[in-house]
């Protein structure tokens, strides 16, 4: 069985040996005794009993509002970072001439219209509504 320290001891002194914990805190090839022993105290306890309290933890953790609240509040946080972090160029040297030629004509374009040197692209078209006393496409046929 592993046993672990809630708090991360990682040596434990037995009649004379030390036991090193494993990198993950664990306790493992413990003396019979000595783990009925630790386990006798809060501060110790088993794997299956560290994965429960840390399960509870969590569903705790969850339903807490301010802490919903603050994992929101960091992930915005690092959102927002992330957006104002420059950004790296593109690689141009992975075009070809021609494809230059085209995005350096629409940079043009955009400038010109941008800058109030050139005409602005044409707004989209949407459907115009039926003038009244004219039924609409999907309503003529319905009766």
């Amino acid at each position: 069985m592993r046993i672990y320290h809630r708090r991360g001891a990682q040596v434990v002194h037995h009649g004379g040996t030390q036991y090193k914990a494993a990198p993950d805190g664990g306790f493992e090839a413990l003396p019979g005794d000595v783990e009925r022993h630790l386990l006798g105290f809060p501060d110790w306890e088993t794997d299956v009993q560290r994965e429960q309290r840390r399960v509870r933890e969590d569903l705790a953790r969850r339903r807490d509002p301010a802490s919903q609240y603050e994992e929101l509040a960091a992930m915005r946080a690092e959102m927002r970072a992330e957006a104002r972090a420059p950004q790296a160029a593109p690689d141009l040297s992975l075009l070809s001439p021609e494809q230059l030629a085209a995005l350096a004509d629409a940079i043009r374009k955009a400038q010109a219209v941008q800058y109030g040197d050139g005409e602005a692209p044409a707004k989209p078209r949407g459907r115009r509504p039926a003038p009244k006393g004219e039924a609409k496409d999907d309503e003529a046929g319905e009766g």
